[in-house]
C-alpha cells in the first residue's frame, strides 16, 4: 500500500515539473515575441558603452 502511494506522489510530482515546464518556455517564447531580452546581458570591456548600457537599464 505504501509503494502505491509512493509511486503516485511521485507521478503527480512529475506531471507539476512538467506543466511548470511548459508554462515557462510559453512565457519565454512570448517574451521573445514582445522583443524583449532574455537573459543577463553581455560584458563590455569598453568603457564608453558600459555607461550607455548602465544609463539604459
Amino acid at each position: 500500500m505504501s509503494e502505491m502511494m509512493y509511486d503516485i506522489t511521485i507521478a503527480y510530482a512529475q506531471l507539476e515539473r512538467n506543466l511548470i515546464g511548459e508554462r515557462v518556455k510559453t512565457g519565454m517564447d512570448q517574451a521573445k515575441c514582445e522583443g524583449k531580452t532574455l537573459g543577463r546581458f553581455r560584458i563590455t570591456k569598453d568603457p564608453k558603452r558600459a555607461q550607455q548600457l548602465t544609463q539604459a537599464v
